[in-house]
């Protein structure tokens, strides 16, 4: 599932670092455009790990209209808001992996403690984004 995700959008310039403070919506002549600041983590590949700070864990009710203007700035306009809203779940869902790893790294080490508070919450983000890709991406 996840690799199907990731291939089902072609590769592009990814910002990276896709997060609220940078991210600006702002709607003019009737439409929504997505401004993105602070591109010094920018590279080429799948956009759907990046769409991760986009799901609907994080943005909440906005998940739907920041996916959709970000996919549609991007010329995917052929990928209905709900798909697009699946596609950012499986993004969390990359991004938690790595982080399960990184915290997995400091295990064992004297940072234990933290790590083990970062696995516990990792696992309620992924049990919330399962349940959302349960549901159908909603």
């Amino acid at each position: 599932m996840v690799e199907a995700a990731c291939e089902s959008l072609p590769p592009v310039l990814v910002h990276g670092d896709l997060k609220d403070k940078n991210l600006r919506v702002r709607g003019r002549e009737g439409r929504d455009h997505l401004l993105v600041l602070d591109w010094e983590l920018a590279g080429w590949g799948s956009p759907v790990p990046e769409l991760e700070r986009l799901s609907p864990d994080r943005t909440g009710p906005a998940a739907a209209r920041l996916v959709g203007t970000y996919l549609e700035h991007a010329g995917w306009t052929n990928v209905d808001r709900r798909a697009a809203v699946r596609l950012a779940c499986i993004g969390a869902m990359i991004r938690m992996a790595a982080c399960i790893e990184w915290a997995s790294l400091e295990l064992g080490l004297a940072s234990e403690d933290k790590a083990i508070r970062q696995l516990r919450h990792y696992e309620e983000r992924l049990t919330m984004l399962l349940s959302g890709l349960r549901r159908g991406g909603r």
